[in-house]
């Protein structure tokens, strides 16, 4: 995985302002990743969903999207890149 090009990702996306339109662009977020991990067959325990769902931050459900399009199973969403950081320095992992 090249993380540079994973953190580029969300560079330029749309970063919708008001709340309902954030609301809406998370769940079309949400839904397109479903999509992309259906169409390499990858399994998306229902818990999973639930996650993609109700997780509310825009730039996260990117990177996630970014990883689905190589991913064989859906752990390899959740790996660890050792210079995906916050500006202040957390871990963009979920949690």
């Amino acid at each position: 995985m090249i993380c540079s090009s994973r953190d580029r990702v969300v560079d330029g996306w749309a970063r919708p302002r008001s709340e309902p339109l954030r609301e809406w662009f998370g769940l079309g977020l949400a839904r397109a990743l479903t999509i992309i991990l259906a169409a390499r067959d990858v399994d998306v325990p229902h818990h999973i969903r639930e996650r993609f769902t109700h997780c509310d931050d825009l730039e996260l459900l990117q990177i996630w999207i970014y990883e689905a399009a190589t991913a064989d199973c859906v752990d390899d969403l959740f790996r660890p890149c050792p210079n995906a950081l916050e500006t202040n320095g957390t871990s963009r992992q979920p949690h």
